[in-house]
This record gives structure tokens, sequence and C-alpha cells, in this order.
């Protein structure tokens, strides 16, 4: 991003400034709550959630010498549940719940009414697409 974009146009939600900060003084909200869901006997391991996360969210686990990897690992506080790694699956394993999404009214916060009532289609309709 470049220099002197304000921070808040630049953060994605996704924590990982709150989780690397070494004194705890960052604190992020996340805009969406939701879960993410694998059917892990689907999941091949093929790797393109991991590669198209703009979060870090989704990752393989550390590689022990002579074992393969049997499954990604998710990092559910790191997910802003943009359905990236849904669309992107090419079993379908991989599905995102969104649950809500939190806002303000008082007009300081980008997330003002008129938003919510955008994401709340968003969250109210699985792919974020209307049919």
């Amino acid at each position: 991003m470049p220099l002197g974009v304000p921070y808040e146009i630049r953060c994605i939600y996704c924590k990982s400034c709150e989780i690397a900060c070494p004194e705890n003084a960052i604190t992020v909200k996340k805009i969406f709550s939701g879960e993410i869901r694998v059917n892990w006997n689907s999941c091949q391991a093929c790797g393109v959630c991991i590669e198209v996360c703009p979060s870090d969210a989704i990752k393989f686990p550390k590689l022990e010498i002579g074992k393969d990897v049997e499954r990604i690992k998710l990092i559910e506080e790191r997910c802003i549940y943009c359905g990236a790694c849904e669309k992107i699956c090419p079993v379908d394993a991989v599905s995102v719940v969104r649950k809500d999404v939190k806002y303000s009214v008082d007009g300081k916060n980008p997330w003002t009414k008129t938003h919510k009532n955008a994401f709340m289609k968003i969250i109210q309709n699985k792919n974020g697409i209307d049919s």
C-alpha cells in the first residue's frame, strides 16, 4: 500500500497486526462474524485455498520429516469471511458462513446503517450473489 494512506483504508480486519504486536497495543474489531467449514473427507490438501486467502487464515501445518501433509490448518481468528477459499476450492470442500456484521450508525464509522443493509444481503445469500 502507498505511504500516507490511512490504516483504516488499508486494513482488511484480519487481526495479523494484533496477533503480531508484542505489547498487545493493537485491538482489531472484525467486521464480519461467522465460521469456516471444511469437509475433511473431500479436502485434497491441494493448497489453492491457502494461495488465495488474503488474511493468512489457512495454512499447511509445519511438516515433520517423513510425514505427509494430511489437511490444512484453519486460523479462524484471522479469517475475514471473504469466501475466496470457498469460491476457489476445486472439490467444494470449504464453505464460509457469515453470521453477522458489526456496524455503527453514528456516521463516524464507515460501516453505517446503509452499509449494514448491503452486508446483510451478503450474509443472507450464501454466495453473496443475487440469483
